[in-house]
């Protein structure tokens, strides 16, 4: 009895597990649909993966690349802004160095020319490395031969007592010096410079035409007369008057500025008169303190573009 009785329990348990197993086969479905799908959407999730890796990895190269070669080549533009400014410097020089020689031996504020000539041949001494360090090419080496043998020829004249020809030397080995600076300036100026360093390029032009004006007009007062010389002359107050309008003309002056230009334009008829009477009158002194007044005057506008000049490249 006790047999059929647990005969008949287990009968009716294993009729509640058949009941139970459709129900779990289904359970067992879904979870096996669940389980694709989260296989589904994983595999899409690592597939996807894999196609974001592989499309990020060559854009980041890029932009890395890209970044890299934008670096170097501000370096590049830096480094030839920074040549051509020191070509630029011995320009400068060398007419204030040919300058002061003429107001040194006429005995013409002395101690002042004196300084200015030590001045100048420390800028040309400063400026030279930096330029033979840029050098590009055989056209350019010779140019630089050529300017190193000409301020050889400088430095042996200078210590000389003042003549005629010893004066007219000296404004050849200026000359020569400008001209191979010049080129090499050219050379090496970015073309991409913005509208702040075009400005400061400007000012520092004014004040190696200055130098060069009262050069000449100083060798014709000690004697060294003749027409190219005084062509020269008039050639570059030509191009100082044109770029004082240039400078005069540009809209975004800072006001603090307007005092500085204001009194260029001022000072500037004057001198002038001084610099082509040249011919029928001389005036050393007074023309040597309005130049030094001009120069002042444009220091201080060069101060302020240089300044600005460094923050656009931060």
């Amino acid at each position: 009895m006790r047999s059929q009785l647990f005969d008949g329990q287990s009968k009716k348990n294993d009729r509640q597990q058949y009941v139970m197993c459709p129900l779990s086969g289904h359970d067992r479905t879904n979870e096996s649909v669940m389980t694709r799908q989260h296989i589904l959407v994983h595999g899409k999730r690592y597939i996807m993966g894999i196609l974001i890796k592989k499309t990020l990895h060559p854009l980041v190269l890029f932009l890395f690349c890209t970044l890299c070669f934008s670096a170097a080549e501000g370096l590049a533009a830096n480094k030839e802004l920074r040549i051509s400014d020191a070509a630029c410097d011995i320009q400068y020089a060398s007419q204030r160095i040919a300058k002061t020689y003429f107001y040194k031996e006429l005995d013409i504020r002395y101690e002042i020319a004196v300084q200015q000539l030590k001045e100048g041949i420390a800028e040309l001494d400063n400026n030279i490395p930096v330029l033979q360090q840029g050098l590009q090419g055989k056209e350019q080496d010779n140019i630089m031969k050529f300017l190193l043998s000409s301020y050889d020829k400088l430095k042996a004249i200078l210590p000389k007592p003042y003549s005629n020809e010893n004066g007219a030397m000296v404004i050849d080995a200026s000359e020569s010096l400008f001209e191979a600076a010049e080129f090499l300036a050219e050379a090496h100026l970015p073309k991409d410079r913005n509208t702040v360093e075009i400005m400061l390029g400007d000012i520092q032009r004014q004040l190696r035409l200055l130098e060069r004006i009262n050069k000449y007009y100083i060798a014709h007062h000690a004697g060294i007369e003749n027409e190219d010389n005084f062509i020269q002359l008039k050639q570059s107050v030509s191009g100082f008057e044109a770029g004082i309008s240039k400078i005069t003309e540009q809209e975004n002056h800072p006001e603090a500025l307007d005092k500085h230009v204001n009194s260029i334009n001022k000072l500037w008829p004057i001198a002038k008169d001084f610099y082509l009477g040249i011919q029928s009158r001389a005036q050393p002194v007074i023309v040597l303190a309005a130049t030094d007044k001009l120069i002042e005057e444009l220091v201080a506008l060069e101060k302020h573009y240089k300044k600005e000049a460094s923050l656009t490249k931060k």
